[in-house]
């Protein structure tokens, strides 16, 4: 007999745990077990989420309590919101109005594609209309499959122009006109740092995002909440492009106001 199960699974890359996040979140102490509780809350919540896209739904229409994520990962209720509070402080999870939970990294953990830049845009256009809707009810039985059914006509159409354009001589690439060094200077001053504008990595960064379809305003304001917040605390060695202008991006340009400069941890999930 067939199996008609879909399965879902976690792609993780080896160097999953060498991220600045991971690395708090392991320092931090909590107890006799430290900081690998949260690491261990965060992996379950991940898989947790896969089979919503990112979104902690039970049954695909409930969104999970504190409560109830502290039955599905066996930990006390006290340690799953402590860890709720840092995950969100760390850009690790967004909480909209209507009480779900996004993990906002899921899109790099589902396996590598042609069409990777593609999932990770939709992903985000998809919580962006979310987070408008106060309601849960969006969330029926059929959402999975007609979305699953737009992709794949989608991707199709991708792949194919892709397929033909790699048949096309490719013009030889001029560096992008960005402002690099505005960008840099702000940062610099701002933080008191010194970083060069010229720096290919920095580039390479500034250049994604502005590829995500970020402006000059988004940089200076992530800029400006991050020196706020970490300036003169623990935090300020991450006061760098490769953390400010990282996969965290949309996460601290949407960061809501009111976090504490001196304790970047005091954060709890209410």
């Amino acid at each position: 007999m067939a199996d008609n199960k879909k399965y879902y699974y976690l792609k993780l890359k080896d160097n999953f745990f060498e991220s600045d996040e991971l690395k708090m979140l392991q320092s931090y102490s909590i107890g006799k077990n430290e900081g690998y509780v949260y690491s261990d809350i965060l992996l379950k919540m991940y898989l947790k989420s896969l089979k919503n896209d990112g979104a902690l739904l039970f049954k695909g229409v409930i969104p999970y309590s504190p409560e109830m994520l502290a039955t599905v990962t066996n930990h006390g209720i006290g340690e799953v919101k402590d860890a709720l509070g840092k995950f969100e402080a760390l850009g690790l999870i967004t909480k909209i109005d209507n009480g779900a939970i996004f993990m906002n990294d899921i899109q790099h953990f589902v396996g590598q594609s042609s069409t990777e830049a593609d999932r990770i845009r939709a992903y985000r256009s998809k919580l962006d209309k979310v987070k408008k809707i106060d309601s849960v009810q969006m969330y029926d039985k059929r959402t999975p499959e007609f979305r699953d059914k737009s992709l794949e006509i989608r991707d199709k159409r991708i792949d194919k122009t892709y397929s033909a354009a790699k048949t096309a001589p490719s013009p030889a690439k001029a560096e992008p006109h960005l402002p690099f060094d505005e960008i840099v200077t702000f940062l610099n001053e701002k933080a008191g740092t010194k970083y060069r504008s010229s720096s290919a990595k920095t580039k390479k960064l500034i250049h994604a995002r502005f590829e995500d379809g970020f402006k000059l305003d988004d940089f200076k304001t992530v800029i400006a909440k991050k020196t706020d917040e970490w300036l003169n605390t623990d935090m300020a060695k991450y006061l760098r492009p490769e953390t400010l202008f990282g996969t965290k991006f949309e996460s601290y340009l949407n960061q809501k106001k009111g976090v504490d400069p001196s304790d970047p941890w005091n954060q709890h999930y209410e």
